[in-house]
């Protein structure tokens, strides 16, 4: 079975607001790998800056944290024509993303207008009850990137960049991971959704 994993990067139209909210945050980069559930074969399939019709605030978290540029989004290919490209890739496979409610909710507001026909499910979400990292008072927190890395992999050293690509690149490989260690998460994945 093949999954698609995608992260998006984004920055804020104002960076003094809120940096969740719909209105205030544009997307400025998508990456797409294809992973091999049965393999472990992870192929990049899609990376590329793009650009919305609001400009963003050059001080937003991106821009200053990571080393994606205010230049490099503005002069990148506009999102509507990114968008042709990949709406045929979300419609072959199931797709994921590490915190869907946000990745997807962005993806398919109104706004932007995609639509992702099968869902896989949501690692931040479905191996915080695998892993059970991080009591609260009221459960589990949801898992960072980061904490299920090492989780997987004690002795590897990794810094998050924030890039797309990269950060989708070992999303998939936390993904391939944990349905070797948990069989079910792939055999009956859709129970998960």
């Amino acid at each position: 079975m093949e999954i698609l994993v995608i992260d998006l990067e984004t920055a804020n139209i104002n960076s003094k607001q809120n940096p969740w909210s719909l209105k205030n945050t544009l997307i400025c980069e998508i990456g797409i790998v294809n992973l091999n559930l049965d393999t472990g074969e992870i192929k990049p399939i899609f990376n590329q800056t793009c650009k919305e019709n609001d400009c963003p605030d050059p001080h937003s978290w991106i821009f200053n944290h990571t080393d994606l540029t205010f230049d490099e989004v503005s002069n990148s290919t506009h999102f509507e024509e990114v968008k042709k490209q990949i709406q045929p890739i979300l419609e072959s496979k199931p797709v994921t993303s590490w915190n869907q409610r946000f990745d997807f909710k962005h993806l398919e507001n109104p706004l932007r207008n995609l639509v992702i026909p099968t869902k896989f499910w949501d690692p931040m979400c479905t191996l915080n009850n695998f892993l059970k990292l991080n009591f609260r008072r009221n459960g589990y927190k949801w898992l960072k990137v980061t904490e299920a890395f090492r989780y997987f992999y004690p002795n590897k050293k990794w810094k998050q960049n924030h890039r797309a690509i990269d950060d989708a690149q070992i999303e998939a490989e936390i993904i391939f991971e944990a349905v070797n260690k948990w069989p079910t998460l792939k055999d009956e994945w859709k129970q998960y959704v």
